[in-house]
């Protein structure tokens, strides 16, 4: 398993960068008519919704807040 530091503003900044990502797979989905193009960034998104999900526990658990 890999491993990357990342301090608390690192992580801001990534889970930033992941949600505007996301609004824009968002209207992608919405927008596509090919079945497998659509499944292949409805895959993409839960993967990144899970990802900041991840971000964030990390960065709650490394300040203390619950």
């Amino acid at each position: 398993m890999a491993q990357v530091e990342l301090t608390s503003k690192d992580i801001d900044t990534l889970q930033d960068i992941l949600q505007n990502l996301l609004s824009e797979l968002r209207w992608e989905i919405a927008f596509t008519h090919k079945t497998d193009i659509v499944k292949f960034l409805q895959k993409r998104k839960e993967f990144i919704e899970d990802f900041i999900q991840r971000l964030q526990k990390v960065k709650e658990s490394e300040t203390g807040k619950a």
